[in-house]
């Protein structure tokens, strides 16, 4: 099928703030037409029009666009849908009319005008059900839309790369053949425009898939693991053991715990199911409100209403306003413990403040719960003291997410508590300013003792670079207390986002003699994250695992530290606490083979290859490897201070902390 001109983006696109669309018509539209233009366009679009000769820019500046949609077409409704309205989100019939009003215009415009392309920009957190007009359009990007781009000049380019990107990400979806018979088909001018912008591309076949084990080897798997586990927080959390289980016995390694879990439920092995959760719960895991939640859910599944509530005060206490389903959780125990105006009361709660709330009730359940209370806020206030008060609001001292809970009792308007907490909040302010003055250890140590109730590994890793000289005794304390309840009382990121407490905590032990004998303990903890992607803490465990006259595993740690790119294995090589293993011929074939892997030139790019980007570029999402020089990385994160631990008079160049 043939479509009048590549509309990038067709189909039905939905976005949260911001929508920008961008149409380039055949030839330059005359002043005189623009106004009959733009008067057409959609007024949620219609914030503003910037033209360029052939060029209209337009759309929705704010910040609000899912609610100004929400409004514009409260009328359109959904009569095979038979679930309630939201009353803040669009529901898909409205997102469907929005989109099909650009779309009757976009059509009339080219009746008037001819179009040479469009963009509709495919929001990266809503996502667009694209359709085949798009799947059209994307084929033609190389051989139509950029070479139209290409003529505007400079001022557009940015839509080049976007549209450049999106061929890539296209093509990517394709089969293999697929993929050689398009970039096969590619002219010589449509692979010129793609390498300006940069886009490299090569047909690739599909891996074969991993096996995944059985739903009865899963269980015996993460029993195992769970058995070999060592108190925290040394090794590694049954998350992480799984995982590592599933690589070593060549199984899928995205086959997690958690899928584990949703396997089990499906099956209706909710015994197992519980048994699971309540395990990965008392290792640590890395989003502890799933677990809770799913454990609730499981108990309540079986009507054991009083053992649910234990997890039903974690569900509370960790509500997020973007996950109805822990709401759901929590009015199924007020119903099953014969509390109907507690349920109801909880379902107008989550029309008020929760989103994406219509797609868990039909209008039928909707309607039995009433009308909205008058005092709802003072209700959800009240049914929070309920749940947290003992636990958690008795001992603000130890009250995790503090900003958390600020938020919502604003939002419910209970200011004494509000107050209440805010006070402590301050207090914590006050705390951590006088550990950044602290001179000696026996003060910062004192400080320390009353932080570790509430704070996380990020705060102890940017004190790390403050008092490490002054008191550094106190900082391992500080790290060493926060890894150990993390998971508990906050997430945890098992690809490396706050891996910098481990690197901290072991470069202490090498670092300051008096901690030395606290090598074995930070080398067990560090193992615990070794499958995270970050090469200094791989070269950090490398020299803990050699002054531990573990040999194997420091040999280990180098190529994993190498391989993950560290930016100078002169450094590794060279470092005094691995002096134990130079001469080794190992040990020096490992920087032989790195050097040779590293001057490798590049793929060149042939008929079958679309390529400029670096050769260095790593597949999606995966952690990233600590390419740069602490003072390059400090600037992507510019709340933590940037000090590098000081080198020790041996050695030229100490391992990094950051």
């Amino acid at each position: 099928m043939t479509h009048p001109f590549p509309y990038v983006g067709s189909g039905t696109a939905a976005a949260r703030k911001h929508m920008e669309l961008w149409v380039c018509f055949r030839d330059a539209v005359p002043k005189a037409a623009r106004k009959q233009i733009e008067a057409g366009v959609p007024a949620v679009v219609g914030g503003y029009f910037n033209w360029f000769d052939r060029v209209l820019v337009f759309g929705h500046d704010g910040d609000s666009l899912q609610w100004v949609v929400r409004a514009a077409y409260d009328h359109v409704t959904d009569e095979t849908d038979d679930h309630e309205d939201d009353p803040e989100m669009p529901s898909n019939a409205m997102w469907k009319a929005f989109n099909a009003d650009i779309d009757a215009w976009l059509l009339g415009a080219h009746a008037m005008h001819p179009v040479a392309l469009f963009v509709k920009p495919i929001d990266e957190e809503y996502s667009t059900d694209t359709d085949a007009w798009h799947d059209w359009s994307c084929e033609r990007i190389p051989t139509d839309a950029l070479l139209v781009v290409g003529t505007l000049g400079k001022k557009h380019q940015e839509v080049g790369t976007y549209l450049a990107e999106m061929w890539r990400s296209w093509v990517e979806d394709q089969t293999f053949e697929r993929q050689q018979e398009l970039v096969a088909a590619l002219t010589d001018a449509a692979r010129a425009e793609l390498r300006k912008r940069k886009v490299r591309f090569t047909p690739t076949a599909k891996p074969a898939e991993l096996k995944y084990p059985t739903l009865d080897d899963s269980e015996r798997i993460w029993k195992q693991c769970a058995a070999a586990l060592q108190p925290m927080p040394r090794g590694m959390r049954l998350e992480d053991a799984f995982t590592a289980a599933m690589i070593e016995r060549g199984f899928d390694p995205e086959h997690s715990l958690w899928s584990h879990h949703g396997e089990l439920e499906k099956a209706k092995r909710i015994e197992d199911a519980i048994a699971l959760a309540r395990a990965a719960i008392a290792s640590g895991v890395e989003f502890p409100t799933h677990w809770y939640t799913a454990l609730a859910d499981s108990l309540l599944e079986l009507k054991r209403v009083d053992e649910a509530a234990v997890a039903i005060t974690e569900v509370v206490a960790n509500l997020e306003s973007y996950s109805s389903n822990m709401l759901v959780v929590a009015m199924k125990w007020h119903r099953l413990a014969g509390e109907p105006a507690v349920e109801a009361m909880l379902y107008h709660a989550g029309r008020e403040w929760f989103t994406s709330w219509n797609s868990e009730f039909t209008k039928t359940q909707a309607a039995g719960y009433g009308k909205r209370p008058g005092d709802l806020h003072a209700q959800m206030a009240a049914w929070f003291v309920r749940w947290c008060g003992e636990k958690y609001f008795t001992d603000l001292t130890r009250l995790p997410r503090i900003g958390h809970w600020i938020v919502w009792l604003r939002e419910i308007h209970a200011a004494e508590l509000q107050a209440t907490i805010e006070r402590e909040r301050d207090r914590r302010v006050a705390l951590h300013a006088q550990l950044e003055a602290a001179t000696d250890e026996a003060t910062a140590r004192a400080l320390v003792d009353q932080m570790l109730a509430y704070a996380d590994p990020e705060d102890a890793s940017a004190m790390f670079h403050v008092l490490r000289a002054t008191a550094p005794l106190a900082v391992y304390a500080y790290l060493r207390g926060t890894i150990t309840s993390e998971g508990r009382n906050d997430y945890r990121y098992p690809r490396g986002q706050r891996v910098d407490a481990i690197v901290c905590l072991t470069w202490l032990t090498l670092n300051v003699p008096a901690l030395a004998a606290n090598i074995e303990e930070a080398y067990e903890i560090g193992r615990g994250y070794v499958l995270i992607n970050n090469a200094a803490l791989h070269f950090n465990l490398a020299c803990c695992a050699a002054r531990l006259d573990r040999r194997t595993e420091a040999l280990g740690h180098i190529v994993r530290a190498l391989a993950l790119e560290f930016p100078n294995p002169q450094q590794i090589h060279d470092d005094n606490d691995l002096a134990s293993l130079r001469g080794d011929p190992v040990f020096e074939r490992i920087f032989v083979d790195d050097a040779a892997r590293r001057a490798k030139p590049a793929p060149a790019e042939d008929d079958d290859e679309i390529d400029d980007r670096p050769a260095k570029k790593k597949t999606k999402k995966k952690a990233k490897p600590a390419k740069k020089p602490a003072k390059q990385a400090a600037k992507k994160k510019a709340k933590k201070p940037t000090k590098r631990p000081a080198k020790r008079a041996a050695t030229p160049a100490r391992r990094r902390s950051r």
